[in-house]
């Protein structure tokens, strides 16, 4: 069996990396409105809060799914989430397939391996004319029509973008120099996450080091058959807005009192649902 075969394991990873994504980014609070507001203020922020046409750039008919499970707040963070992912193994293809799905902004892919014909077992993004090249180079063509609201970029062995037709070239320049490019001081500055699919111990040791230095949280995984793995650095100090897993409540104030202990009065239209001692 290939070692890289994709499978349960796979899974659980993307759902993972999924968990990571949406907490990434900064979080999100629902409109705020004055003390007192009138009747049409009130309508046009319950529109806002329920998804209006104003509300923020989200595709509701292609997210609906996801906006189901992670709610809208998370869908923002993942829409202005910006991902480097390093190996496109199957494991790889399968995880920057769902990334694409998922609606991240941006997503790079860098593998300047030569495809191999057992390559094929496992991974979606390669034919059997792209053996020989370099896994990346055919990376935009299928992964860019999976969601046209992500920008797909395929990056060489100088980190730089690719040309059309420089998947050879890939291969030719990655590790010329004796080292990574993404080693280079900066050279990863401005991703929120960086993902390594199958990477060995040694070059994920400096990869995390450089994440850190950046900022960038990074997603490390593996798999092999039925076995796998994944590991999450989210650097030296993270917020966790979720610690119960329970839905947040929200709704719209329409009064604040000014007494010592202070009554929150919400909109009629929308009631809090809450019980005593709810949060």
């Amino acid at each position: 069996r290939n070692p890289h075969a994709c499978d349960l394991s796979v899974l659980m990873m993307v759902a993972s990396m999924m968990a990571v994504l949406a907490l990434s980014a900064a979080g999100l609070s629902p409109p705020r409105l004055p003390a007192r507001t009138s009747r049409s203020e009130r309508r046009s922020a319950l529109r806002r809060l329920r998804g209006g046409a104003t509300a923020d750039p989200i595709d509701e008919k292609l997210y609906s799914r996801q906006l189901y499970v992670m709610g809208r707040a998370a869908q923002l963070s993942l829409g202005s989430a910006s991902v480097l992912l390093l190996g496109l193994t199957g494991l790889g293809a399968e995880v920057s397939k769902n990334l694409a799905l998922a609606g991240v902004a941006q997503l790079d892919v860098h593998d300047a391996e030569e495809a191999s014909l057992a390559d094929l077992s496992s991974s979606w993004l390669l034919k059997p004319e792209d053996v020989g090249t370099a896994r990346h180079a055919q990376a935009v063509d299928r992964l860019a029509p999976l969601n046209e609201h992500v920008r797909v970029r395929a990056l060489g062995g100088d980190g730089r973008p690719l040309a059309e037709g420089d998947g050879q070239a890939a291969c030719r320049l990655a590790g010329a120099d004796g080292g990574e490019w993404w080693e280079r001081e900066g050279a990863i500055d401005g991703y929120t996450v960086v993902v390594a699919c199958d990477m060995p111990h040694a070059p994920l040791a400096r990869l995390s080091a450089a994440a850190r230095a950046s900022g960038a949280k990074l997603v490390a995984c593996w798999s092999a058959g039925l076995a796998g793995g994944v590991f999450v650095d989210c650097g030296e100090a993270f917020v966790v807005s979720d610690p119960t897993g329970e839905p947040p409540r929200q709704a719209l104030l329409e009064h604040v009192s000014c007494g010592e202990e202070g009554v929150a009065t919400t909109v009629q239209e929308q009631p809090h649902g809450l019980q005593d001692g709810g949060t």
